[in-house]
């Protein structure tokens, strides 16, 4: 026989044994391996129908995939599968934020509405009146803002592409083939950053700032292509956290995850008592007794912040993909996707294109486009809330059309947020200054 007609036969080989009918199929013998060349950690080598079901006996491949479960880590599946052996964990994920998204859901719902915030199978199957508010707001959270949770698998991007429920921290994904099956219970920066990226929390911690996207201004060009864009958007390379610098991963201070809630280590942890390595000086205001009830480390800490303001978000009947092209590159592998395929076409086959719904996994016509009025990283924005200066970012600054439909904005004291920007660094002179006459107005 030839030798080039080796590899040939034996890749027919194998087709023929995934294919329907046969009796004498190697199947039988060897079970899910004969198609899967799959090999898990020691830990879950227990059988792929364990997790998967199917018939790993049969000799088809339509028995072997009945009643198949192609993501057994999802939400939906975890207390089946996972929670076997991992009660407690999968309980306390069930309950915990990064599964219910209550803090999201309700921050964008209470910016518009009065009512009570959506569920999650409302997000899935929303029951609102179709072009009222309620729906379009609705249909903005499912399908654009909440890209980034267990019960999705992400962005297309190389670096944002994850898996679902429990598997979304604790595997690695493919971008193409199968998904990895080591199961890891430390749980790495790279999957963090997956979800906590842009203008979330997370990207800043290494210095990562989201750049404007125009394909015009995608330069420097190396060896004569465009940078890479692993999480979707370019970037500016901004001073990153002391305490990466220091070596710190997320998990060292974020102790507690989904399934495992130990909580979050404060500043005073680690800078305050006998024995720290880095103490704080007690008699500086701001670190006096105290002084750090009323104001937040990252008041004087924070080095830089991103400010994204005036966001305008909005899906078009009718899309003029020509005037999308240049920030099509917007984060969204949907979006980008989407404007060059059609641009790829006459415009006569120009379509309102479509999203998926990430809670019901359904696909639906239009997409929703971002833009920004303006884009900054620096000062850092403070103010006082209940009695006590913190940071806040602009998360909220956004308005929202749709069709023909009105344009409606968050309201303006729901704009701007709370938050702990992770960009640690030397005090601020001009900001510890305000924060000194700010405390010695109060009395101390």
């Amino acid at each position: 026989m030839p030798r080039h007609l080796v590899p040939l036969l034996a890749a027919v080989a194998m087709l023929a044994a995934c294919s329907p009918p046969f009796a004498d199929s190697p199947l039988i013998e060897r079970g899910c391996g004969t198609c899967h060349a799959i090999k898990p950690d020691g830990g879950h080598d227990f059988g792929c129908t364990a997790c998967h079901q199917g018939d790993g006996n049969a000799s088809s491949l339509p028995s072997a995939h009945r009643n198949l479960v192609k993501r057994p880590g999802h939400p939906a599946n975890m207390a089946a599968t996972c929670g076997k052996c991992h009660p407690k964990e999968v309980k306390a994920a069930e309950d915990d934020p990064h599964f219910t998204l209550e803090d999201e859901i309700g921050a964008i719902w209470r910016a518009f509405f009065d009512s009570p915030p959506p569920t999650l199978e409302q997000l899935a199957s929303p029951p609102w009146k179709p072009g009222s508010r309620e729906a379009i707001v609705g249909d903005l959270m499912a399908r654009r803002c909440l890209r980034c949770h267990p019960y999705w698998q992400g962005d297309s991007y190389e670096m944002t592409l994850h898996n679902t429920g429990c598997a979304t921290c604790h595997t690695s994904p493919q971008p193409e083939g199968p998904d990895s099956h080591k199961f890891t219970a430390k749980v790495g920066d790279a999957m963090c950053l997956s979800c906590h990226r842009s203008s979330f929390v997370g990207w800043d911690y290494y210095g990562f700032a989201e750049a404007d996207t125009v394909p015009d201004f995608d330069a420097p060009l190396y060896k004569g292509r465009h940078l890479p864009r692993p999480f979707g958007t370019l970037w500016h390379e901004m001073t990153p956290d002391v305490h990466l610098k220091a070596g710190f991963a997320c998990t060292d201070c974020h102790q507690g995850g989904p399934c495992t809630p130990k909580g979050t280590l404060l500043c005073t942890a680690c800078h305050v008592g006998e024995g720290v390595s880095y103490p704080m000086n007690l008699d500086r205001p701001g670190h006096r007794p105290g002084d750090m009830e009323l104001v937040d480390c990252q008041v004087c800490h924070a080095v830089w912040q991103p400010l994204d303001l005036g966001q305008e978000l909005v899906l078009p009947q009718e899309p003029d993909y020509e005037e999308w092209f240049a920030i099509a590159e917007q984060g969204s592998s949907e979006v980008e996707q989407t404007v060059f395929s059609m641009l790829a076409r006459p415009y006569e086959m120009w379509g309102e294109g479509s999203m998926v719904n990430k809670f019901s996994g359904k696909e639906k016509p239009g997409i929703w486009f971002r833009l920004l009025g303006e884009r900054r990283y620096w000062p850092v924005r403070f103010q006082e809330l209940q009695g006590r200066l913190v940071v806040v970012r602009p998360i909220l600054d956004i308005c929202v059309s749709a069709g023909d439909g009105e344009r409606f904005c968050a309201r303006k004291e729901s704009r701007w947020l709370q938050y702990r920007p992770h960009t640690v660094g030397p005090a601020d002179r001009f900001r510890s200054t305000a924060v000194e006459r700010w405390l010695r107005e109060r009395g101390r």
